[in-house]
């Protein structure tokens, strides 16, 4: 299944990341497409949360207490509010819905943009919404045929966000492909680093698209207050990690490591 949906890994740590990010992928998919089509589904629960021993399984919080990829997905799929896409590869199109699992109705913003694997805006748009409580709806569809025409389905990448009283409440990101068909290049993802009261503030940007960036301490076990998050240029990411241990900034700063899905495989090959 991995081999379906990405490229080969280039060395075993590698694989293990991927499968934590496939793992999050596929029920990501099912959740979205069941929380879509309310009230023939009313919600969904996925095996499984955790795990009682130190084993390699399924569970998105292992034995210690640690969030894997799935656990940081699901707190956005499973969002009061989500916004969400179904693809057409066939018509070229994206079906935008939004899902409101609120007691009461909810006045948002939808903002739609669609760029290019390097960041470039090929079209966007933003429209007024009015959710009724608890309930879900296909509020937009994208014709992009126009665009698959003059770039090709790999080079687009549709963003989605919803705001409520101008604060993001849901973000998404929904591809035409296969996430191994998509056009990236090396995103040069940079970190600002500051110290905080318990740990330590990192901003992440990027040069170019960076899907699925995540953040680990060499050595050093830690927090994360969100991982395994799509990074845009000119829309800096922001996670606060709180080592284990105390940590001067320096050592801080060599002990951290940043990836994405572009440095799981060779691009060469």
């Amino acid at each position: 299944m991995m081999k379906r949906y990405f490229h080969p890994a280039k060395d075993f740590d590698s694989a293990l990341w991927l499968s934590q990010i496939l793992q999050g992928y596929g029920i990501k998919t099912g959740a979205e497409f069941w929380r879509q089509n309310m009230p023939q589904s009313m919600g969904c629960i996925y095996w499984q949360y955790n795990d009682c021993w130190p084993v390699t399984s399924w569970s998105s919080v292992d034995y210690y207490g640690r969030w894997k990829a799935l656990h940081y997905l699901a707190r956005r799929f499973y969002a009061p509010v989500l916004v969400s896409g179904l693809e057409d590869t066939t018509n070229q199109s994206v079906a935008i819905h939004v899902t409101n699992d609120l007691l009461k109705s909810s006045r948002s913003r939808l903002t739609w943009e669609v760029t290019d694997p390097k960041g470039t805006s090929l079209a966007k748009g933003t429209e007024m919404l009015e959710l009724a409580a608890q309930t879900s709806r296909r509020v937009k569809q994208l014709d992009l045929r126009e665009l698959a025409g003059k770039y090709g389905t790999s080079n687009l990448l549709v963003w989605l966000k919803v705001e409520v009283r101008d604060q993001p409440v849901s973000e998404n990101l929904v591809p035409l492909v296969y996430p191994k068909e998509l056009a990236l290049a090396d995103p040069h993802l940079k970190p600002a680093i500051r110290k905080t009261k318990d740990g330590f503030r990192v901003t992440l940007t990027a040069g170019s698209p960076a899907l699925w960036a995540w953040l680990t301490l060499k050595d050093v076990d830690a927090t994360y207050s969100d991982n395994f998050t799509h990074v845009r240029p000119g829309s800096p990411v922001e996670m606060v990690v709180k080592p284990s241990r105390s940590m001067t900034d320096a050592e801080f700063a060599n002990a951290l490591e940043i990836h994405s899905r572009f440095d799981t495989y060779n691009p060469s090959r």
